[in-house]
């Protein structure tokens, strides 16, 4: 069944992934005397793989219904 807040939330992630990765590279070329924009790339990158593995495997899961508990 699919969710859309799982979707949502995972094209927000990839969006602001996106836009901050390229301002940190702009202003990284702005003074290239050190090149450091990968690291930030990697780590988020790392971190926004395992957010789209875990998006598409709640996409694929059914959903189950929470029993009632009776009082």
């Amino acid at each position: 069944m699919h969710n859309p807040l799982q979707d949502q939330g995972f094209k927000f992630h990839l969006i602001a992934y996106v836009i901050v990765n390229a301002i940190l590279i702009a202003v990284n070329l702005m003074n290239p005397a050190h090149i450091w924009f990968f690291w930030p790339l990697l780590g988020w990158g790392i971190g926004l793989a395992a957010h789209g593995y875990a998006a598409s495997k709640a996409l694929g899961r059914p959903k189950r219904p929470i029993p009632r508990m009776s009082r």
